[in-house]
């Protein structure tokens, strides 16, 4: 008798629904509370979930409702849920034979000395680690003056490295990062570990390989991801600094308005932390982070949404057909038509179930529009940024909110291996249809 043998996407889903039952069971323990009472269940699954994908949104707050064990679990859900994502990204397809010869080429080209899976999967890991440590150390040494207390200093500094690498959007402060709003150095090490994590391990690999003297030419992916998300952090940063200056930044100095610009146009793909209250912000500059919660981070990443590379691609195609061109070029490279299709393939996928989600909770909760436009973004994007109506949701509301974080998390990395597959032509070749378009 021949075992069962999962398909990648399967697989995927399974380890990761799996992680979340075992954190709703264990954050349901009298012991996880701050209390003793124990989380309802409901509760204890959005916050699994949350925590698992990565995204953020909580109904309970973090560091008063849960006690030290409940964050902990909360913690190591990250971590799994984190490096789970680069490695199902990257890996899952090639140990279960889902990558064509070329493809599985491409990746160890690009891995160079990495020629197996189980040491780009170790790479991986140690990437991950050491980039937490290092952000877990500067933050030690940023805030051991302000706690005092060395092992509740570098309880932080791990917790906060940790969720900001992995774009978690976990905190053990109540509102978020707030107060460290004009504070470079909190500023500067939660970006660098949100960017870290959302540019995916590729682009990170070749950074450092470039930086470490191994000169080699940048991979097109590369190229593309880095000039991708430093235009969507420079544009959103000077939009969200001249739409607030006078508006929710007013109290706050030209630093503290420089530093919460820049944050904010950095969080939304797709950390979750947040130095200024969402909720105070303009309904233009919240539809501006609707968009980048949406486009999200980058492939092979800790971060969701459509992606960086399938938001330029579309781009690139759109100026194409308005230029009346007909091949898609990206830094003197020919961009062929079926990753233009997959890409499309991508974006209406993500907005099928974003959208028929968003009109349940319409019909459901009694919240206003925006507020709940923007939780089913952030939730799909797995960011985690509220307007503060999370609390609030009805049962239904939360169960719909989970269901968009776990498919937010899992639909795109199922539907980008079953696109993985090379397009086949049909057996019987028809005449071309003309069709009127707009």
């Amino acid at each position: 008798m021949h075992g069962v043998r999962l398909r990648t996407p399967q697989v995927i889903a399974l380890s990761f629904g799996g992680t979340i039952l075992i954190g709703t069971l264990l954050l349901t323990f009298p012991s996880a509370t701050a209390d003793g009472r124990g989380t309802s269940f409901i509760d204890a699954l959005f916050t699994a979930t949350s925590a698992t994908c990565v995204t953020g949104l909580i109904v309970q707050d973090t560091p008063v409702y849960f006690s030290t064990l409940g964050q902990v679990v909360i913690l190591v859900l990250i971590q799994l849920g984190g490096i789970g994502i680069m490695s199902y990204s990257a890996f899952l397809a090639l140990l279960f034979g889902r990558f064509t010869l070329g493809q599985r080429g491409m990746l160890q080209e690009m891995m160079e000395e990495e020629r197996n899976v189980l040491s780009m999967i170790l790479y991986v890991f140690k990437m991950t680690f050491v980039i937490e440590i290092i952000g877990a150390i500067i933050l030690f040494f940023r805030w051991i003056s302000i706690f005092r207390d060395p092992i509740q200093t570098l309880y932080l500094s791990i917790f906060h490295s940790v969720s900001a690498f992995c774009n978690a959007g976990f905190s053990l402060f109540s509102n978020s990062l707030e107060n460290y709003i004009a504070d470079p150095v909190v500023n500067v090490v939660i970006m660098a570990l949100i960017i870290l994590g959302g540019i995916g391990f590729i682009v990170v690999y070749e950074v450092t390989r470039n930086l470490s003297g191994a000169k080699r030419l940048l991979s097109i992916h590369t190229k593309l991801v880095l000039v991708t998300s430093a235009v969507l952090v420079i544009v959103g940063f000077l939009l969200i600094f001249f739409i607030e200056f006078d508006s929710a930044f007013l109290d706050y100095s030209l630093t503290g308005k420089l530093w919460g610009a820049v944050f904010q146009s950095v969080t939304p793909r797709t950390a979750g932390f947040n130095t200024v209250p969402i909720a105070s912000l303009s309904t233009i500059t919240l539809t501006i982070i609707i968009i980048l919660m949406f486009i999200g981070a980058s492939p092979g990443s800790t971060g969701g949404g459509i992606k960086t590379s399938t938001f330029a691609i579309l781009l690139l195609s759109l100026g194409n057909i308005l230029r009346g061109k007909e091949d898609i070029e990206v830094f003197k490279r020919k961009i062929p038509s079926t990753i233009v299709y997959k890409a499309m393939a991508i974006v209406v996928g993500t907005l099928l179930l974003l959208v028929s989600i968003f009109l349940l909770l319409l019909a459901f909760e009694k919240q206003p529009f925006l507020p709940l436009l923007f939780e089913s973004v952030s939730a799909f994007g797995t960011v985690g940024l509220s307007m503060g109506i999370t609390p609030d949701l009805t049962i239904i509301g939360k169960l719909l909110i989970i269901i968009l974080m776990y498919g937010g998390r899992i639909g795109p990395l199922t539907l980008g291996f079953a696109l993985t597959r090379t397009l086949r032509r049909g057996k019987v070749e028809y005449p071309v249809a003309k069709i009127m378009i707009g």
